[in-house]
């Protein structure tokens, strides 16, 4: 087939676009696509881009006006057009007005959110934005999120552990009698500080100029990171929308 030739196909299925006909126009939008990429002609008559574009807005529109057990919007379907192009950023953006979209016409964008979360992370990987990479990981779900924070727990538990050695000592830590059982007791005293209420938290003074760091560290990782974001990120996926 020349080039010529398919010119001419993908000029009748541009031909055929009918003003405010999304569900004929979708199927045609979606044919000219997946014939773009074929024929590697992604940029004939307009970008690839725009045409996936035209495809979301159908495929939206589209489904909106359906009767009930016919409105359904498949995702997949979207994503299958989104990553015919290879470019992060503009598959980021294809996600985001569908995401806009969706709102628009009554739909729920929540299935969505991990597409446009997985490339926000790949994004800020490619462009060795690594402390963004990391907390947009551990806010990818609600399990990462959990997982941050046992994680953190763990380290705080590590931290107010009795030294082996004086001279190793960071802390002059006053524990809590909450069990008899000094593995629980360690992780209730564990618990109740890291919720800093100070009627059952340990008392904790810092021995020394690394003691004094090593505290204020932790207190600004666990306000920044950990009380303002991933708490955060825990109520965004537990709440009742």
């Amino acid at each position: 087939m020349t080039v010529q030739d398919k010119e001419r196909i993908l000029e009748d299925l541009y031909g055929s676009i009918r003003p405010y006909k999304h569900k004929q126009n979708l199927n045609i939008y979606y044919s000219v696509i997946h014939a773009k990429k074929e024929f590697g002609l992604e940029e004939y008559n307009q970008s690839l881009y725009i045409d996936i574009k035209k495809f979301i807005h159908c495929y939206i529109a589209s489904a909106a006006k359906e009767d009930y057990g016919y409105d359904e919007i498949l995702v997949e379907k979207i994503a299958d057009t989104a990553f015919h192009i290879s470019d992060k950023k503009k598959q980021r953006s294809l996600f985001q007005l569908a995401r806009r979209l969706y709102v628009l016409n009554g739909y729920e964008p929540d299935e969505l959110a991990g597409y446009i979360s997985k490339l926000n992370f790949e994004i800020a990987k490619s462009e060795h934005k690594y402390l963004r990479a990391i907390c947009l990981f551990l806010s990818s779900n609600i399990w990462t999120v959990l997982l941050s924070y046992l994680f953190y727990v763990f380290v705080v538990g590590l931290m107010i552990l009795p030294a082996p050695y004086k001279w190793m000592e960071l802390f002059y830590i006053e524990f809590k009698d909450f069990s008899s059982n000094s593995f629980f007791n360690h992780f209730a005293n564990t618990l109740a500080l890291i919720i800093g209420n100070e009627n059952i938290s340990p008392v904790i003074i810092p021995n020394g100029l690394l003691g004094i760091m090593v505290y204020c560290i932790g207190v600004v990782l666990f306000y920044f990171f950990f009380a303002n974001f991933l708490l955060k990120k825990l109520e965004d996926f537990t709440s009742i929308k």
